[in-house]
């Protein structure tokens, strides 16, 4: 388990309210290997780092060795509400155009 992975913020402006969250993409050695159940309890276990460290020990044998290759990512919504989002947005253009017409 090389747990190389840093966690990297990207900002988008959402076309609607966006809802809070996490979205888990994972290999079937992970889904085999875990029941439904143990993936969505470990998958909303502390922090993100926290969690994949815990879905990749979940299907690890005594042993060390995983049953198969195992690929996780952990992707979690953060950050402020969609309208205080919008409304920097919005913010940051009106100082963009602002200072382009000086």
């Amino acid at each position: 388990m090389s747990c190389a992975g840093r966690p990297t913020a990207l900002r988008r402006k959402a076309p609607g309210p966006v809802q809070e969250g996490r979205l888990l993409v994972a290999t079937d050695g992970l889904l085999k290997y875990a029941s439904r159940a143990t993936i969505s309890a470990l998958a909303r276990t502390g922090d993100v780092q926290t969690a994949v460290e815990a879905l990749m020990q979940a299907v690890t044998l005594p042993s060390g060795n995983l049953q198969d290759d195992v690929a996780v990512v952990l992707g979690e919504h953060v950050g402020e509400p969609a309208a205080a989002a919008d409304a920097a947005c919005g913010a940051a253009e009106r100082q963009a155009v602002s200072e382009q017409q000086r």
